[in-house]
């Protein structure tokens, strides 16, 4: 029988996985539990709301999990450089993955118009929280308040869209484009 830590973080990690890679309505509750080795009761035990509590909490996650690696690439570098080095990653993702590997909230953001409240909720949480993380990284490096959330928000689209484009075309190219534009955009500095 599996410990109830253990199945409820197997059951986070598959699932993040699949949202990454299929989307919420492209993952099954029969993907979700052969690909976390976990019975449905025990799914059920930590995820009263079914499938659509446990996207979320997956969402809710990765969202951290991404912003805290946000922080750490801009920690003490210089924000061009940080740019450069979360596409590079990215990029390698993706190569590594054969393009399958999207962005665990990216991927089901795509489809918030038929998600539930919990997981659209979770996916905006997200998305403002990188924006925040952005924005303040372009605060330090004295940027004005309103033109550090504006730019923020274009970095955010930027990238989120190139690993899109990135995936359907099979090609790293979408994502190189956004990174050189996004360090453009970020080297010319805030409007005057």
């Amino acid at each position: 029988m599996d410990h109830h830590g253990d199945s409820r973080t197997r059951l986070l990690d598959a699932t993040t996985a699949l949202l990454a890679d299929r989307g919420f309505h492209g993952t099954g509750m029969k993907d979700i539990l052969g690909s976390s080795r976990v019975v449905a009761g025990s799914l059920y035990h930590h995820f009263p709301g079914g499938k659509d509590e446990l996207a979320a909490a997956c969402v809710q996650r990765a969202g951290r999990e991404v912003a805290d690696r946000m922080e750490h690439t801009l920690h003490g570098r210089p924000l061009v450089g940080a740019i450069e080095a979360f596409y590079a990653a990215s990029a390698e993702t993706l190569r590594a993955s054969d393009f399958r590997t999207g962005c665990p909230v990216g991927t089901p953001a795509a489809e918030t118009v038929t998600l539930t409240e919990p997981v659209v909720g979770a996916v905006a949480d997200a998305f403002r929280d990188w924006e925040a993380v952005l924005s303040a990284a372009l605060r330090r490096d004295g940027w004005p308040d309103r033109a550090a959330q504006a730019m923020a928000s274009t970095l955010l689209c930027l990238f989120e869209g190139a690993l899109l484009v990135s995936r359907a075309q099979r090609s790293t190219g979408p994502l190189d484009a956004a990174a050189r534009a996004s360090m453009q955009l970020v080297e010319a500095g805030p409007p005057a």
